[in-house]
């Protein structure tokens, strides 16, 4: 196998969707930072001057010198669980839009000519396609997700500095009790889990990228409304008597279902532990049927559209 093709191929679905791996998870940290400090310059009761205020303050202190620390690492998962799922969701709808047009537009536009003269085949330009998606995408918004996290990690260091003049505040216990590197950790180690929970979404998209002459969005999605509907409507006429597409669809992605689950709870290691509860052999299985179906497709059907 040819590394150089296989890195110029990296490149290029780098290139071709720059905007997406880079410049949308760079406006998102832009506008984190710049909105509170905006809020701070031109708001006459922003958010700033009430934390530097002399009772938020002296809060600070009780709570980071308290027995009862362990708020300090609850309101600090809280904080970091928040920032990443913004991150992560705006990482999934990049990941629909990646997956549902991947495949497609070098069909539509009649790059798949030349990329078929280089010497990588239809199964590793498909593998690449199928990892930058499920990994590169979310490592992109979770590598902005982390900066703005440390950053504002330095910012509340340079708070607690500021406030140890005053109060009696050990900059140590805050930092050891926040455990923001842990948890930045746990974040980036549910990249693999949630690729396998998701994958048979991401490969049925694949697929219709594959084999849509026109608009894979709808190709991807209206299969799925349609035998929802004929479903519903057939239980309605009393013809079948069980939901199973739809339960089947709505317990695949509800969380209730694995045991454990506390809906109020901030422990990372909680949800990342229960992440890998949806993996299941059957899911990866489907996946790969859809990922062959994709290989079948771009391999067998015209060159374009």
């Amino acid at each position: 196998m040819n590394t150089a093709m296989i890195t110029m191929s990296v490149k290029r679905e780098y290139w071709e969707h720059k905007v997406m791996m880079f410049w949308v998870p760079l406006v998102m940290f832009a506008l984190f930072v710049i909105a509170p400090l905006l809020t701070w310059l031109f708001a006459d009761s922003g958010v700033f001057p009430k934390v530097l205020s002399e009772q938020f303050l002296q809060h600070f202190s009780d709570g980071i010198n308290s027995e009862r620390s362990g708020m300090i690492t609850a309101v600090a998962e809280g904080f970091i669980s928040s920032f990443f799922l913004l991150f992560m969701m705006a990482a999934f709808l990049a990941q629909l839009s990646y997956f549902t047009n991947c495949l497609f537009s070098d069909r539509k536009d009649g790059s798949i000519i030349f990329w078929r003269s280089l010497p990588v085949g239809d199964h590793t330009n498909i593998a690449i396609k199928l990892l930058l998606g499920v990994i590169l995408v979310p490592a992109c918004f979770l590598l902005c997700a982390t900066m703005l996290v440390l950053t504002a990690s330095v910012l509340f260091s340079m708070l607690a500095l500021f406030s140890s003049l005053v109060f009696d505040i050990s900059i140590w216990s805050f930092l050891t009790q926040s455990e923001v590197l842990g948890s930045i950790g746990i974040m980036w180690l549910m990249i693999v889990p949630l690729a396998l929970w998701l994958l048979p979404i991401y490969s049925w998209l694949l697929l219709a990228s594959s084999a849509a002459k026109k608009a894979p969005f709808l190709c991807a999605f209206a299969p799925i409304v349609i035998l929802l509907a004929v479903e519903y409507w057939l239980n309605y006429i009393e013809l079948i008597d069980s939901s199973y597409l739809f339960n089947m669809f709505v317990g695949y992605f509800d969380l209730r279902n694995v045991v454990g689950f506390d809906p109020y709870s901030f422990d990372l290691w909680n949800v990342l532990s229960l992440t890998m509860g949806k993996v299941s052999i059957g899911a990866i299985l489907l996946s790969m049927v859809f990922i062959a179906g994709a290989w079948a497709c771009r391999k067998y059907l015209p060159d374009n559209n």
